[in-house]
């Protein structure tokens, strides 16, 4: 996916902990530069190759209050401190989350909604092809 994915979403700026899982491997980033509904850049000195598809884990809050975004995303850039990661699968709690935490940090809750269903209509157009 190339610059036509990057700009279909607004980002926003946002650091989170991250935990990233490809394999048995585990890299955990303390540091994410900003999120939208289509992914996220996770900043690590540990760089996956392009094409590489990983569990991400994203903790919202404290260390004890368990609120997490969990999605399957596939590693679309790299720079040399981290990795642009494209969201492929989210469960429906972690995408409703994510929509309310992206429309409340980017202070356009019409915009993200309009994104958030324009993006469900053409996976429903994909899938009934």
């Amino acid at each position: 996916m190339g610059e036509d994915h990057r700009r279909r979403f607004t980002r926003v700026p946002f650091e989170l902990k991250v935990n990233l899982t490809v394999g048995d491997r585990v890299i955990t980033s303390n540091k994410s530069r900003d999120l939208s509904l289509g992914g996220m850049f996770v900043e690590s000195d540990i760089v996956h190759p392009v094409g590489t598809v990983c569990d991400v884990q994203v903790q919202l809050t404290g260390e004890t209050s368990g609120l997490y975004i969990k999605a399957e995303a596939e590693v679309v850039r790299t720079e040399a401190d981290g990795m642009g990661l494209a969201f492929i699968r989210m469960d429906v709690d972690s995408l409703t989350l994510l929509k309310h935490l992206v429309a409340i940090h980017s202070g356009d809750l019409g915009l993200i909604s309009k994104e958030y269903f324009c993006e469900l209509l053409a996976v429903d157009d994909a899938q009934q092809e």
